[in-house]
Formats: C-alpha cells, sequence, structure tokens
C-alpha cells in the first residue's frame, strides 16, 4: 500500500486530489449534456438532465452490456440522467439507430430487475434517482451497445 502512496500521507493527498479535480455528478451535469444531448439544449427534458432532478422526465444514457453471473443474459448498464427508474416501469428504449424519421430501432420493454455494482457484487434495489449509474435487468434484448432510455409515456423532445 505504501508503495503506491507513499508513507508521508499519500493516500490522503490522492483523495484530496480527487476531490479538488473531479466534478461532482451535479456539478458537471449540465457539461454532460451539453456534450452528449442532441435535443433542444433549452427544453425541460434537457432542463431536467442539467440539474439532475429526479422528478423529472426519465433520460437514462446507456453504455454496456453485462452479462449476468450465469451468462444466460445481459443487464444494460447505464447512468439516470434526470428522474427516478423504478422496478416494474415501462420504458421506451431508443437504439443507436433511432432517428425522429425512422423510428425502427424504438421498443418499449418493462424493466424486471435493478441493481447498482458495489465492486464484484451486484445490489438489488426497488428504484434509482437521477445522478446514478445502475444494472437494469429484462431489457437487454432491445439494447445492442447503447441506447437512450425514458419512460413509455414520454413524447417530449
Amino acid at each position: 500500500f505504501a508503495q503506491f502512496f507513499g508513507t508521508s500521507g499519500g493516500l490522503a493527498s490522492w483523495i484530496d486530489m480527487i476531490v479538488k479535480h473531479i466534478p461532482s455528478p451535479k456539478g458537471n451535469a449540465a457539461n454532460k449534456v451539453e456534450r452528449m444531448y442532441s435535443g433542444d439544449q433549452e427544453g425541460e427534458v434537457a432542463a431536467d438532465m442539467k440539474n439532475l432532478d429526479y422528478n423529472g422526465y426519465l433520460m437514462i444514457h446507456t453504455v454496456k452490456n453485462y452479462h449476468r453471473p450465469d451468462c444466460n443474459a445481459f443487464d444494460v448498464f447505464g447512468r439516470v440522467m434526470s428522474g427516478t427508474l423504478f422496478r416494474g416501469d415501462r420504458v421506451k428504449i431508443f437504439g443507436e439507430s433511432y432517428s425522429l424519421d425512422d423510428d425502427e430501432d424504438m421498443t418499449i420493454k418493462e424493466v424486471q430487475n435493478l441493481w447498482i455494482y458495489e465492486g464484484r457484487y451486484r445490489v438489488e434495489v426497488s428504484h434509482v434517482p437521477a445522478g446514478m449509474w445502475v444494472l437494469i435487468g429484462g431489457i437487454e434484448g432491445s439494447v445492442k451497445k447503447t441506447s437512450t432510455i425514458t419512460t413509455a409515456s414520454n413524447d417530449s423532445e
């Protein structure tokens, strides 16, 4: 341990560096939305994402699929940008090739399970608010690599 962090407060200095240079999820939300979201930057959906509003429109950006421990299915890993995702919610999944002109890569599924990764363990939860990373079970059939997820009733933007 001392080999990596030194013997004179190296770990405390490393933690101080992380706190100083890596912004909090809320502090970086506006920057992330401006870079990633291609919709109206002045609309309600963008405002909810920039504020990490857990009562706002549900928006999730998924980044990877992880296999289940039994290797029979995949779970989708993503960040809740706004809103709160609950187990049992019906969600719209917009795949990589979705566009407003061609909605072929859009499906509606029900969220069966929610987990939060804790190291190599999965902790099952009932809901996940904005700003958190989450593993979502039951929607993997319609996600190839990345996707955007919102509530099934969301027609905004």
